[in-house]
């Protein structure tokens, strides 16, 4: 576990959800939740556009990352969900997803079964 003095903590997952990349909504998303609770680290499912703008956010703020890759040459169509699965394990305080996308459905039942709170972007 990552903690910051005081053994303070709060972990934060974003989840890709697989389509939507607002790349300007989840920088908003992100500033404005790190303003009402501040991050200790951030774990994201490595995409492109959310990878770079996940890394590039937590690094200015000097926030470590913690990155989940899905293997779909391993466990094809199955790939995201297992990524995500593993990506809870860090038990975040809180989930922001992207609205849409065809493994959204699974992160909002994954967040519900560990009572994980969720945002969506």
């Amino acid at each position: 576990d990552i903690q910051c003095h005081d053994n303070y903590r709060h972990v934060v997952a974003v989840m890709s959800g697989g389509d939507y990349h607002n790349a300007e909504s989840l920088a908003r998303a992100l500033a404005v939740l790190h303003a009402r609770q501040p991050v200790t680290l951030l774990v994201h499912d490595y995409d492109r556009v959310e990878h770079s703008l996940c890394d590039s956010w937590a690094r200015r703020l000097r926030i470590p990352v913690k990155v989940y890759t899905a293997d779909y040459a391993k466990y094809g169509e199955a790939a995201w969900r297992l990524c995500y699965a593993e990506m809870l394990k860090e038990n975040p305080d809180l989930v922001v997803a992207f609205a849409g996308g065809r493994t959204t459905f699974d992160i909002v039942l994954r967040c519900q079964q560990t009572l994980t709170p969720i945002v969506f972007v």
